[in-house]
């Protein structure tokens, strides 16, 4: 896939669609995301570390929207709607599409909505409002190939062998000692 630059295709980063829906106000992405998971690790007394790589931790992203006409408010008093769902509203608190190109750098796809901050007019008469949000990702479980292991017949192999179905042999009795270690001749 590739990503439109932002100099020559502007429009698509202009542009914000959350849960399939739009907001035309002002908004802007912050936040790290891509990072890793990194162990450093040293041995007492020496200089330096090594440092292991545990795989990407999960971005952490802050939304800003900014509100100036009413149609802006309406959208985003959808948005909160389908990201904090609350009393018997019949929307599943999940994650969203959110296709952006800020976001598709990271190969960020979906985002689910931890908290959002109070709505605030700035000093150009804008009402803003920050939403957290968290990068989400299906679960890595990979598809299992369930081959049936043939067990061998070890009963057919060894006829001394026991099968679990026979009962156990007898055990010897032990042989009387006379004392500890051989005896002399």
């Amino acid at each position: 896939m590739t990503i439109p630059s932002p100099i020559t295709a502007p429009d698509t980063w202009d542009t914000l669609t959350l849960g399939g829906l739009p907001f035309t106000g002002e908004f802007e992405f912050d936040g790290d995301l891509v990072a890793k998971k990194v162990d450093r690790r040293h041995a007492p007394g020496r200089t330096g570390a090594r440092i292991r790589n545990r795989g990407y931790d999960l971005a952490k992203i802050q939304l800003r929207l900014g509100c100036y006409e009413d149609e802006h408010f309406a959208q985003l008093d959808a948005i909160v709607r389908l990201l904090f769902p609350r009393g018997n509203e019949t929307v599943s608190d999940a994650a969203v599409a959110c296709p952006h190109p800020a976001l598709a750098l990271a190969s960020i796809t979906e985002v689910y909505a931890e908290k959002m901050g109070a709505l605030k007019k700035d000093s150009r008469d804008v009402w803003q409002t920050t939403i957290e949000l968290v990068e989400y990702r299906p679960s890595a479980n990979r598809p299992v190939a369930h081959t049936v292991v043939q067990r061998p017949d070890i009963a057919a192999a060894n006829p001394t062998a026991f099968t679990g179905l026979d009962p156990a042999p007898p055990s010897a009795a032990p042989a009387p000692s006379g004392g500890a270690g051989p005896q002399p001749d």
